[in-house]
């Protein structure tokens, strides 16, 4: 039987969560049905310890900021340090792509070495596109096979009451 599904987010998957922020339809109950399965136990979801950094640095209200640090308590909830394989991956996705941010380069990093079955994420899922966004790396990150995806909520699970699962955004766009 196969593990509980291993998904990475970055930075601005956790602000787009606490945020509430839901600017493509979908985008948020997708977010918010990670969470879920992470309270179920159904899911692990990780992340490098940089997140804290970089979420905790923007502005966040009390109740954002207690939500945040509650996520961490739960067992399925990984904070994982930056060790040197992480620094030295990042540095050869930069060398790879020298327009991924040194922040986003260890995100990739950790999620491929900790083997992530799913990088979720926003960079790169809006209007503006720019040439350092992540979405677009979608399948392969400087030779390594990586899923990036925006998680959707799928109306499946209403139907069926199994779960809803994340969406690839390209896939959502095709249906």
């Amino acid at each position: 039987m196969r593990g509980k599904p291993k998904y990475y987010w970055c930075s601005c998957a956790f602000i787009r969560w606490l945020r509430g922020d839901n600017y493509n339809p979908g985008e948020l109950e997708g977010f918010q049905e990670i969470v879920k399965q992470v309270e179920k136990n159904r899911a692990v979801l990780f992340t490098s310890a940089l997140t804290k950094s970089e979420v905790l640095e923007g502005k966040m209200t009390q109740d954002q900021r207690e939500r945040f640090a509650k996520l961490f308590q739960k067992r399925s909830v990984v904070l994982v340090d930056i060790t040197d394989k992480v620094l030295t991956l990042s540095k050869e996705i930069r060398e790879w792509n020298s327009k991924i941010s040194t922040p986003d380069a260890i995100h990739l990093a950790t999620a491929i070495l900790y083997e992530a079955e799913e990088f979720h994420t926003t960079d790169g899922g809006g209007k503006r596109k720019r040439a350092g966004d992540l979405i677009p790396l979608n399948g392969n990150v400087a030779g390594h096979r990586l899923r990036i995806c925006i998680p959707r909520a799928d109306q499946y699970g209403l139907l069926t009451g199994v779960d809803s699962l994340p969406i690839d955004i390209e896939k959502k766009r095709g249906s």
